[in-house]
C-alpha cells in the first residue's frame, strides 16, 4: 500500500492510498458499494464484484492500482487502473490505464457528491508522483459528461502532465422503459409492428421451438455450459474484435452475474429449435437497469432470425414483469439502434509527463494527428 500524498500538492484535505491486490479490493467492497450508491453515474462496470470478477480473470502480469481517497474516515473517491506493458505504433510503452478487453464497455471515477474537483485534484497529483511508473496513461470510455473530468484536465495540466484532448468513445444505447409493451410498440409504428410478426412466423416455419427463460440461476446451473456450446456455433466464433468468451470469459461472466447477494440480477434465455439450443440471450441486472450482455445464434439457423426472435421475447419480459427502469444495450450497432436511438456518450484520453520517454512519445503522437 503506497504512502498517502501530501494534500498541500492537491489543495484538497483528501488521504489518497492505493491499494495493489485482490484481498485489499475484496475487503474494500462494504465501503465502495456505499460510495458507490450515492454517486449518479453508477453503473454495473463500477461494482466491486464485477471489478473483482474481471481482475480474476483477465489481471495476470499486471499490477492493480485501486486508487481510493478519503476525506477522514469517508471514502470519497476511488477509481481503479492497472500497470502493463504494450505497444502502441510499434514502440513499447509502459502503460497505465483502466481494465480493458472486449469485456470492458465502460470506465469511471466513482466520487461522493460535492467532491468532484478535490477527487479530481487528487487524482491528477498521484499520477504525476507516479510518473516514475508509466509513459502514458490511457484513460478509456469515460462517460462524456462524467462530473470530474474537466477539473481532472485542468489540474493534470496545473501538475506538469500532458494530456490529450479528450476524444469521442464507443456510445452505448439505452432504452429508458415506457409504460408497458405494448406503449413501446405502438411508438415504434406500424413497421417495426410488422417486423416482429414477421419474424415470429419465421421462427416457426424453422420447426418446434421453445423459450427458456431462467431468472437468478444458480451458479451450479446448465445456461453457462449452453451458452459456451452455443458460442463455438455462433457467427461470433470467427468475428474478430468480438468478445469471444470462451472457457475463461464464461467463467467471469457466472462470477459477478450469480453474485445475488451483491445487488446482481441476471436473466437468461435459451431457445431450442427441434430440441437443439441455438440461441442465447444473456443480461444481468444492476440498480435497476438491465445490461445485455450476450446475444449469439448458431449459424445454421441465421436465416430464421432467431435472435432477434429471443430479444424480442427477452425485451417484453422486462416491460411485462417491470423489475428494470432502464435497458442498457451495452452496444450501438444497426441492430440496437433498430430499438432504441438514445444514446449515451463515451470519451476516451491519453497522457503523457514530462520524463524523456513519455515526452517524446507526446510528440510523436502530435506529429501522428497531423497527418
Amino acid at each position: 500500500m503506497n504512502a498517502p500524498l501530501n494534500p498541500a500538492m492537491t489543495g484538497a484535505d483528501l488521504r489518497l492510498q492505493v491499494l495493489t491486490s485482490l484481498d485489499e479490493m475484496q475487503a474494500l467492497s462494504p465501503e465502495w458499494n456505499e460510495l458507490l450508491s450515492h454517486y449518479a453515474g453508477r453503473n454495473l462496470f463500477l461494482t466491486p464484484v464485477w471489478n473483482r470478477a474481471w481482475w480474476r480473470a483477465f489481471g495476470e502480469g499486471k499490477g492493480l492500482r485501486l486508487v481510493t481517497m478519503r476525506s477522514g474516515e469517508r471514502l470519497v473517491g476511488l477509481s481503479i487502473y492497472m500497470l502493463y506493458n504494450t505497444r502502441l505504433r510499434g514502440l513499447p510503452v509502459r502503460v497505465l490505464g483502466n481494465f480493458t478487453n472486449p469485456h470492458v464497455s465502460r470506465t469511471d471515477v466513482v466520487v461522493a457528491p460535492g467532491f468532484e474537483s478535490s477527487v479530481a485534484r487528487q487524482l491528477a497529483a498521484w499520477l504525476a508522483a507516479s510518473s516514475r511508473d508509466w509513459d502514458v496513461a490511457l484513460l478509456q470510455q469515460l462517460p462524456a459528461d462524467a462530473p470530474w473530468l474537466t477539473a481532472f484536465v485542468e489540474a493534470a495540466r496545473g501538475c506538469g502532465l500532458l494530456p490529450c484532448e479528450p476524444v469521442a468513445g464507443l456510445g452505448k444505447c439505452r432504452m429508458p422503459l415506457a409504460p408497458s409493451w405494448d406503449t413501446y410498440v405502438a411508438e415504434r409504428g406500424s413497421h417495426f409492428r410488422k417486423n416482429i410478426g414477421k419474424t415470429e412466423r419465421r421462427v416457426e416455419r424453422g420447426g418446434k421451438v421453445e423459450y427458456l427463460h431462467s431468472v437468478n440461476p444458480t451458479a451450479e446451473a446448465q445456461d453457462f455450459d449452453v451458452f459456451a456450446d452455443v458460442e463455438q456455433r455462433s457467427w461470433k466464433d470467427d468475428v474478430e474484435g468480438t468478445a469471444h468468451l470462451g472457457e475463461v470469459g464464461w467463467a467471469f461472466q457466472k462470477e459477478f452475474s450469480t453474485a445475488y447477494d451483491e445487488g446482481i440480477t441476471c436473466d437468461n434465455w435459451i431457445v431450442r429449435l427441434d430440441g437443439q439450443p441455438v440461441t442465447i440471450v444473456h443480461t444481468v441486472g444492476y440498480d435497476r437497469v438491465s445490461y445485455c450482455f450476450q446475444t449469439l445464434y448458431d449459424e445454421k439457423v441465421r436465416d430464421l432470425y432467431i435472435g432477434r426472435a429471443a430479444i424480442t421475447r427477452h425485451f417484453q419480459s422486462v416491460f411485462d414483469e417491470g423489475r428494470y427502469y432502464v435497458l442498457d444495450l451495452n452496444v450501438n450497432s444497426p441492430f440496437c439502434k433498430s430499438w432504441c436511438e438514445t444514446e449515451q456518450s463515451f470519451v476516451s484520453m491519453q497522457l503523457y509527463n514530462r520524463r524523456p520517454y513519455s515526452l517524446s512519445l507526446w510528440v510523436l503522437k502530435r506529429l501522428w494527428g497531423r497527418r
